[in-house]
């Protein structure tokens, strides 16, 4: 029970430290304070604890930040500015990215893929009637059928 007082009073606290390595601090000092007010006891409660060091975890986080050093808390904002940045120029690229993909397939009018197989006859100049042209043209679809079915049993 006391770990998961301890995390909830650390997830409070979070809104008020400017970064990772500021709630990493935070969270040693915490650890460090409970285990000196409760003396090493494992069946302490976390209460006594968040009395001494403070009801309010955001509060307490903001008086640890002042208590640092400025070229600490340089560091911490540094931090804060360089991650503020990271997710900006992260959701920037994506919304380019949708931007970019929405754009193609509006003008492409979306991917069509086609597979097609051509055959082209020169017939030249011959004298043949329209049932010739027929018939053979028949052959060649039913050539073409019987090739297609050799293919999907092999």
């Amino acid at each position: 029970m006391f770990e998961k007082e301890l995390q909830t009073y650390l997830k409070a606290a979070a809104p008020a430290l400017p970064c990772a390595e500021a709630r990493a601090a935070f969270a040693a000092y915490v650890r460090g304070a409970a285990q000196d007010v409760c003396g090493g006891d494992p069946q302490a409660d976390f209460a006594a604890a968040a009395a001494q060091l403070g009801a309010d975890p955001e509060q307490a986080a903001r008086d640890f930040v002042q208590s640092q050093s400025p070229k600490m808390l340089a560091r911490w904002q540094a931090a804060a500015r360089r991650r503020k940045v990271r997710l900006r120029l992260t959701v920037g690229l994506t919304i380019g990215v949708l931007a970019v993909l929405v754009a193609f397939f509006v003008v492409t009018k979306g991917v069509l893929l086609v597979n097609t197989e051509t055959t082209i006859i020169n017939w030249g100049d011959t004298d043949m009637t329209q049932e010739e042209l027929d018939q053979i043209t028949q052959q060649l679809v039913e050539q073409s059928i019987k090739e297609h079915e050799n293919d999907g049993t092999n």
